[in-house]
């Protein structure tokens, strides 16, 4: 097999181009091939049920690196779209807002789409979040606890779920957008998968280095896309903005696994604030 131009690299993978139409995703060595079927699966179960995600073909293996080939999708983040002076935030936001919700359509629960737990190989809601916010040292063994009770009491649900669904995760390309990157994907209420989104958007992560006088100029265009992507998802499913708000906490707590450095205090604080407010209720 031989591979095009490399295209593309991150810390698990590079990117090459194949063929016209295709791209390969090749894995370092030091990644288990475990995660690479996990990827696979899960892309395979985006196409299955027609989400708005690249094609994803067969697994390969290049001497002794293991590679997914994908159709290839040239076009610009939504990141990137933000970027452009010309773009409004709250005309993108609606767009992506609209994309999200039509994820949200796939219900494993319904006639449409039975709900077999043996062939559906994604996680639950509650399993996903536990497994994330027992994982952090940044939490004492009383808080996490007291999240995962409080976890426990928010409602299930069998919708299948993105879980990590920010604006680097949207191409668009000719006016249509795709959405990459679906290893976090997960069964369960569409409510936390939108929290998700949101608070994605609201991180200090990439933005403490921006200089003073463009930081206004960034809050601005982070609130007018949130509040224009919520009230675009708001009018298009039916979910209250009370139970996005619900889930701040359990996905504040499971983001906390990642360690991003830049975003820790600031997870802290918003999880100190939540669990305040639990104490009130």
């Amino acid at each position: 097999m031989t591979l095009g131009p490399l295209i593309g690299q991150g810390r698990t993978a590079e990117i090459y181009a194949y063929e016209s139409d295709k791209v390969i995703k090749l894995y370092h060595s030091h990644i288990d091939e475990s995660w690479i079927d996990h990827e696979h699966k899960i892309n395979q179960i985006a196409n299955q049920y027609n989400c708005p995600s690249p094609k994803v073909y067969e697994k390969i293996k290049i001497e002794e690196r293991v590679g997914i080939i994908f159709e290839r999708i040239d076009g610009s983040t939504v990141t990137d779209l933000l970027k452009k002076p010309w773009n409004k935030a709250e005309h993108i936001a609606m767009r992506t807002a609209a994309v999200h919700a039509n994820i949200h359509k796939v219900s494993f629960g319904s006639s449409g789409h039975p709900f077999d737990e043996n062939s559906i190989d994604l996680p639950r809601q509650n399993d996903y979040f536990k497994s994330k916010i027992n994982d952090t040292d940044a939490l004492s063994p009383e808080e996490k606890s007291e999240i995962i009770d409080y976890l426990s009491r928010l409602p299930e649900k069998l919708i299948l779920c993105h879980g990590d669904l920010h604006t680097d995760n949207y191409i668009v390309m000719n006016r249509k957008h795709y959405v990459i990157d679906w290893t976090n994907a997960y069964i369960g209420n569409p409510a936390s998968d939108i929290a998700r989104s949101l608070l994605m958007m609201e991180s200090p992560y990439g933005k403490e280095f921006l200089p003073p006088l463009i930081r206004p100029f960034i809050s601005f265009i982070v609130h007018a896309y949130n509040k224009s992507f919520l009230r675009t998802y708001l009018s298009i499913n039916n979910i209250k903005q009370g139970e996005i708000n619900a889930w701040r906490l359990p996905v504040a707590a499971a983001r906390l696994h990642e360690n991003v450095p830049e975003e820790r205090e600031w997870l802290l604080s918003i999880i100190q604030k939540e669990l305040e407010k639990e104490k009130y209720h």
